[in-house]
């Protein structure tokens, strides 16, 4: 009887690790730190002749980053360095997206803003075009270009830049001479959840959807075709940390997820939100083709003056708001105007 009860225990320690998991599988956490910190909010005023607001994104390609910055009186600036120097370029007009190509061009999103005319009530006026701009390299504006599009957001598929829109992803070229309702498009389950939608593109040519509180990602292929549908596996990445595990709540708008990034390799970057103010920022690394978490990083982050809080963030730690992540990582506080180059 000891022996069939020894070897009915042991099945089921056997099952348990197999169907159940064990510690031993979860995710490895990696410690990573800065190799440079850029505080944008000491620069800008010898470029734009005053203090800016904030950052308003980010992004980062090969040993590049850039940042856009809203300043006063409908400027901008955007700052790209390579975590040896940075270089400043002053916009004319309110911008608030930024997505950086293979190339290193920048392509950056007006503020949409509602078409007017004697015949429309300012009341009933509607957004109906997205505007951008191409920076080359060296921060020279290139190209412009107006989209048949309200509010499409600039996103990097494989080699080229995508506009994401609710009925899918498009080219620029496409959105120029089509409003999106004329081209191929989709319905995404995503956005039937009042939450945050990701938009992330992927180095074959596709994207993902990912909603904050659903975390739930969906993949679509280059012809906006669903190909996949996952819920991500955040809970492997709260146990792999030692972090409590609390589900989001749709009611209360509480989420997991601070942002979301597409890299170059196909795996997407999510920020745990349900940490410590102090810090560390944990950064999972997920496979968007399975919701698996493959592993997690633990990115220490520079401090800011202003961030100092004597009971909950004593030595300042700045908050890990905007990430972005290609052949780096990059993090930033938006409203310090520090970016973190890892």
């Amino acid at each position: 009887m000891d022996g069939q009860r020894r070897s009915l225990l042991l099945s089921l320690l056997l099952w348990g690790v197999l169907f159940i998991g064990s510690p031993l599988a979860y995710a490895q956490v990696r410690v990573i730190h800065p190799l440079s910190v850029v505080d944008i909010r000491e620069m800008t005023p010898s470029v734009a002749g005053t203090a800016c607001n904030k950052i308003t994104d980010i992004s980062q390609s090969g040993s590049r980053w850039a940042a856009l910055v809203e300043c006063p009186d409908q400027k901008s600036v955007v700052v790209w360095g390579d975590g040896k120097s940075t270089h400043p370029v002053v916009l004319d007009g309110r911008f608030d997206r930024i997505v950086m190509d293979s190339a290193h061009n920048m392509v950056v999103r007006s503020v949409p803003l509602p078409v007017r005319s004697a015949a429309v009530p300012a009341s009933k006026a509607s957004i109906v075009f997205t505007k951008a701009q191409v920076l080359d390299a060296n921060g020279n504006v290139s190209r412009t270009m107006i989209m048949k599009s309200a509010g499409a957001r600039p996103l990097m598929t494989g080699d080229a830049v995508r506009w994401a829109t609710q009925f899918g992803a498009f080219t620029d070229s496409e959105l120029t001479a089509n409003a999106p309702s004329r081209l191929s498009r989709y319905a995404d389950t995503n956005q039937n959840t009042p939450q945050i939608v990701y938009v992330l593109g992927l180095p074959m040519g596709g994207h993902v959807t990912i909603g904050n509180l659903t975390e739930t990602v969906n993949v679509f292929d280059e012809h906006n075709s669903p190909a996949g549908s996952h819920v991500l596996h955040l809970d492997d990445a709260y146990r792999s940390i030692g972090a409590a595990i609390r589900p989001p709540d749709v009611q209360s708008g509480r989420t997991r997820i601070l942002w979301a990034a597409g890299s170059a390799n196909g795996l997407v970057y999510i920020c745990l939100s349900d940490t410590p103010m102090s810090g560390p920022a944990y950064i999972a690394v997920v496979d968007p083709l399975s919701g698996g978490v493959n592993e997690v990083f633990r990115a220490e982050l520079p401090s800011a003056s202003g961030r100092i809080e004597r009971r909950f963030n004593p030595t300042g730690v700045i908050c890990p708001t905007l990430g972005a992540v290609n052949g780096h990582l990059v993090i930033a506080d938006p409203d310090m105007q520090v970016v973190a180059f890892y």
